[in-house]
C-alpha cells in the first residue's frame, strides 16, 4: 500500500540473504509522504543488487514490510524535489538513484529524477507528473543506457512533456560512465553543465497537450510558442514545421467540399486570421491549402514530397464542430436561423456556424447607428416613391423564402446624374456598406463570380451597378441565372456533377439603358425575351419632376439631396436588415405571413385592370411583394414611415411600368409590333412602290427587297411582303409564322377567306405572279401599336 500509513512498523534493517544494504533511498510523493524504500546491496564481486522494500497489509489486517516491488505504474524517484522546484523548473532525468542524488548537487537549478528498476523498466514508470515539463535526459554511457533514454523520451512525449537527450562526447567517456562517477580527464563538471544547458536551450516551452479544438496532437508532433515541431529521432531532436497555429475544430460543409479543419493564426502584422483547409485537399498532399495559408501569412516549411504539416493537421482529431456555410440567409427551415457573415440570428444550430463565402464577395458590415440611418436615409423616402421603393425592396429577401416567393429584380434605368447610384447606395445600406459605393457590387463579373455574388447575398439584397459593364451577349443568361436561383451544372474531376449553388435573392440593378436596349447591342443582334423582362423589371430613374429620382427635396437641389443621402449611407449602415430578421424570428410567423399576404393581395386587387395580360399580372405580383416587405418593416418599426407609404410607392411605380410595358398585349406580341413598325418605317427602302396604273412590280425576292408598298386592297392600302422578306422582318422575334398570327389577331393582316381558306383563313394571299405573300395593312402605322 502507498503511501506508508501512520503507525506502520519500522522498516526492516536487512535482507535475510543479502544482508544489510549499503544505501537506502526513500521514494516520496509530491507532499513528501513516504511511498516505499529501495535498497542497494554491494556484492562481493563488485556488482550490485537493488531491491525495493514496500509495505503491505495481510488478510488479517496486519501491516508488514516485504522485499518486493510496488504495483505498476511505479512512482518516480524525486517527486518531492520536483514539487519543491516549482512548475516551471526544468528536469534532469538520469539512470539510477545514486546518480540522481549526486546530480542534484551538480545541477542545483534543476529537479533531478530517475525511474525505478533500471534500463528495462522505463515502460513501468508513472511519467504523468512530468506533463508540461522540459526534460533533459543524461543516459549512462553504454548501449542499454542509450536505449533506455530513447524509450524514456517516448514515454515523456506521451504525457505531454518535451525531452531531449544530452549530446556529450560519449566516445571519449569511459564505458558505462554516468554523473555519479568521477569526471574523467578532458571532461569537467563545467563541460557537463554546458552540455545540459545546450540541450535545455534546444527545447521550447511546451504547449498544452490538447489543441484549442480539443484534439490531441499525433505522436511526434508538438506545438510550441514558436510553432509546430516534429521530433526527428530518438534523441528528441526537433524540426520546425510551421508557425504557431490552432486547429479550432472539424468543419462540415453540407453543400460544399465536405469535411475540413478550421485553423487560426496570426500573420506577421499580428492580425488574427481564420482559414479552413479541406480534407479532400490534404489527402492529396495539401498543396492548395498550403499555398492559401502561406498567402495569408502562415509560414510553413517547404515540402516537395511528404509534408509533415499536412500529416499533423490531418491526423489531429479535434472534438469541436463547425457548420460551414457559403451563403447567407435562412439555414434549414425558414424563420428559425438566419446566417450573416458576422452573426447568426435566431435559434442556435447544433454546430457553431462559420461563414465561408468569399470575403471579397460582400460588404456585410455595420457602422454608425440606427437613428443615423433612419434620419439620414429612411426619413427622406416619404414623398419620394423611388427611394421608398428601393428601401422596401431591400427587406424582401428574408420575407421571400418565408412566403415561397421566387427571385427576381428591378433595373433602375436613366441618364447619368439622375440619382441611380444614390438610390442603390441607400437600398444597400439596409444590409451593409464600406465599399467604394457602400454595399454595391458591379455587373462586371464572370459567370462564376456572378453566381458567387448571388450565393453570398442569398435571402438579402444584391445591388449591381451599371449594366453596361457586362457584355451584351451575356446579359440574358445572367438575368436568368440570378432570378432562377441556381448555378450552372459543372462536372467534377472524379466524374459526376458538383453540387450546384442555390440562392433566392432580390436584386437591384442600375444602368443608362434598358435590358432590351443592351441586348440589342450584341454582335449578332439580340432581343430581350419576355421572361427576362418580367424577371428584370425596368424602372425609369425619373420621378417626373425633372429632378431624376427625386420628387421632394426638402428645399435643396436634387444634387445636394443625393449628396446628403449618399453621405448618410456611407456613415450609417448594416442595422435595418438584421433588425428586420430579428423581428421575423422573434414574432409570430403565421401572423407575419398573414399580414404580408394581405398586403400582397390588396395590392394586386387594386392594381389590376380589365384586359390586363398575364404578364402584367406577373409584374404586379413582384411589385406587390416589395409592398408587402416595406409595410411589414414599417409595422415592426424598422422603417420610420406611416402605414401605406411602401404600398403607395410600389403602386406608383407599378402603374408607370405597366403603361410603358403595355397592359393588354403580351411582351411577345409587343415585340412583333415593334419589329413590324421598324421594318415599315426604318427599313422602308426595302419595299418597292407598286404602281397600279403601270402594274409595276419590279421587286425581287432577295434580302434587299422584301416586297411592295402602295398595293390597294378593298379594305385600304397594304404592304405586300413575300415570304423571304417576311422571315427577314421577324427573324429576331420568333419567326414569320408566329408574327403573322399575332398581326392577324390584332386585325392588321389581310387573310384569304372562303371555302379554300380553312376555318380561320390562310395567313397569306396570292399576289400576281409572286405566289402567296403576306398582306399587312398600312393602317398599322397609324395605330397605337404601329405608331410607337
Amino acid at each position: 500500500m502507498s503511501p506508508v500509513p501512520e503507525g506502520a512498523p519500522a522498516r526492516l534493517d536487512a535482507h535475510r540473504k543479502a544482508g544489510k544494504p549499503a544505501t537506502w533511498w526513500a521514494y516520496r510523493d509530491a507532499s513528501g509522504a513516504l511511498l516505499h524504500w529501495v535498497a542497494r546491496f554491494d556484492l562481493p564481486d563488485g556488482g550490485k543488487d537493488v531491491r525495493p522494500l514496500t509495505i503491505w497489509r495481510s488478510p488479517a489486517g496486519v501491516l508488514g514490510w516485504e522485499w518486493r516491488g510496488c504495483p505498476d505504474p511505479r512512482p518516480l524517484y524525486g517527486l518531492d524535489r520536483l514539487a519543491q522546484a516549482g512548475p516551471a523548473a526544468p528536469v534532469l532525468l538520469v539512470e539510477g538513484e545514486k546518480a540522481a542524488d549526486l546530480a542534484r548537487e551538480l545541477f542545483p537549478d534543476m529537479a533531478v529524477l530517475t525511474w525505478q528498476g533500471g534500463t528495462n523498466a522505463t515502460g513501468k514508470a508513472d511519467w504523468r507528473p512530468l506533463a508540461g515539463r522540459r526534460v533533459v535526459i543524461w543516459p549512462d554511457n553504454d548501449e542499454p543506457g542509450q536505449k533506455a533514454a530513447g524509450k524514456a523520451l517516448g514515454m515523456l512525449r506521451g504525457v505531454g512533456a518535451v525531452g531531449r537527450v544530452v549530446e556529450a562526447p560519449w566516445a571519449d567517456l569511459p564505458e558505462a560512465w554516468d554523473l555519479a562517477d568521477p569526471f574523467p580527464s578532458g571532461f569537467s563538471l563545467h563541460a557537463a553543465q554546458a552540455a545540459v544547458s545546450v540541450a535545455l536551450a534546444a527545447i521550447p516551452q511546451p504547449g498544452a497537450v490538447e489543441d484549442e479544438g480539443g484534439g490531441i496532437w499525433p505522436p511526434g508532433y508538438r506545438m510550441f510558442p514558436d510553432g509546430l515541431h516534429r521530433e526527428t529521432d530518438r534523441t528528441g531532436g526537433l524540426e520546425w514545421v510551421a508557425d504557431s497555429f490552432e486547429v479550432l475544430g472539424l468543419v462540415h460543409s453540407p453543400n460544399g467540399p465536405g469535411w475540413g479543419r478550421r485553423l487560426r493564426f496570426r500573420d506577421a502584422n499580428g492580425r488574427q486570421v481564420e482559414h479552413t483547409v479541406w480534407d479532400s485537399d490534404l489527402v492529396v498532399g495539401g498543396t492548395a491549402s498550403r499555398r492559401e495559408l502561406s498567402g495569408k501569412g502562415l509560414r510553413i516549411k517547404p515540402a516537395y514530397r511528404a509534408c509533415h504539416f499536412v500529416d499533423a493537421v490531418y491526423r489531429l482529431k479535434p472534438r469541436h464542430r463547425y457548420l460551414s456555410l457559403s451563403r447567407t440567409g435562412w439555414e434549414g427551415r425558414p424563420g428559425a436561423t438566419f446566417v450573416l457573415p458576422s452573426e447568426v440570428i435566431g435559434r442556435p444550430t447544433e454546430s457553431e456556424v462559420i461563414f465561408e463565402g468569399s470575403g471579397g464577395s460582400h460588404y456585410f458590415a455595420k457602422a454608425g447607428d440606427r437613428e443615423g440611418w433612419r434620419e439620414g436615409i429612411a426619413a427622406h423616402a416619404v414623398g419620394n416613391p423611388l427611394l421608398a421603393f428601393g428601401l422596401s425592396l431591400a427587406f424582401l429577401g428574408p420575407l421571400a423564402r418565408l412566403m415561397g416567393w421566387g427571385g427576381g429584380g428591378f433595373h433602375l434605368q436613366g441618364a447619368s446624374g439622375a440619382g441611380k447610384t444614390t438610390l442603390a447606395m441607400a437600398a444597400g445600406s439596409v444590409w451593409g456598406g464600406g465599399g467604394v459605393d457602400g454595399f454595391i457590387q458591379t455587373w462586371r463579373a464572370t459567370d462564376n463570380a456572378l453566381e458567387g455574388l448571388a450565393e453570398a447575398h442569398n435571402d438579402t439584397l444584391l445591388v449591381l451597378d451599371e449594366l453596361g459593364q457586362i457584355v451584351s451577349e451575356a446579359i440574358g443568361s445572367a438575368v436568368y441565372t440570378l432570378a432562377n436561383g441556381q448555378a450552372k451544372a459543372r462536372a467534377q474531376a472524379g466524374g459526376g456533377n458538383r453540387v450546384r449553388a442555390e440562392w433566392c435573392v432580390p436584386f437591384l440593378s442600375t444602368g443608362e439603358k434598358t435590358l432590351r436596349e443592351h441586348m440589342a447591342e450584341a454582335a449578332r443582334g439580340g432581343d430581350a425575351k419576355t421572361g427576362q423582362e418580367i424577371r428584370f423589371l425596368d424602372l425609369e430613374a425619373d420621378a417626373g419632376k425633372g429632378q431624376g429620382i427625386w420628387t421632394a427635396t426638402s428645399g435643396v437641389s436634387p444634387g445636394e439631396m443625393s449628396d446628403r443621402v449618399k453621405a448618410a449611407a456611407k456613415a450609417h449602415f448594416g442595422w435595418a436588415g438584421p433588425d428586420f430578421v430579428k423581428g421575423l424570428v422573434s414574432g409570430d410567423l403565421e401572423a407575419l405571413r398573414a399580414a404580408a399576404l394581405l398586403t400582397h393581395r390588396t395590392f394586386k386587387d387594386g392594381a389590376a385592370r380589365g384586359g390586363d395580360s398575364p404578364q402584367i399580372g406577373r409584374g404586379a405580383d413582384r411589385f406587390a411583394q416589395v409592398a408587402a416587405a416595406g409595410e411589414l418593416a414599417t409595422a415592426m418599426g424598422v422603417l420610420p414611415w406611416a402605414p401605406g407609404v411602401a404600398a403607395q410607392a410600389a403602386r406608383n411605380l407599378f402603374d408607370r411600368w405597366a403603361e410603358r410595358f403595355g397592359r393588354t398585349h403580351t411582351g411577345e406580341e409587343r415585340r412583333v409590333f415593334e419589329a413590324a413598325r421598324h421594318a415599315l418605317q426604318v427599313s422602308g427602302a426595302k419595299f418597292a412602290r407598286f404602281n397600279e396604273e403601270t402594274e409595276s412590280e419590279s421587286a425581287q425576292k432577295d434580302r434587299d427587297n422584301w416586297g411592295w408598298r402602295g398595293v390597294i386592297h378593298q379594305d385600304g392600302e397594304c404592304f405586300v411582303v413575300h415570304k423571304p422578306g417576311w422571315q427577314q422582318m421577324f427573324k429576331a422575334v420568333g419567326g414569320g409564322e408566329r408574327a403573322a398570327k399575332v398581326l392577324k389577331a390584332a386585325g392588321f393582316l389581310v387573310v384569304e377567306t372562303g371555302e379554300t381558306a380553312g376555318r380561320e383563313g390562310r395567313l397569306t394571299r396570292k399576289f400576281r405572279s409572286h405566289g402567296r405573300c403576306y398582306w399587312l395593312r398600312a393602317a398599322f402605322l397609324e395605330s397605337d401599336l404601329g405608331g410607337g
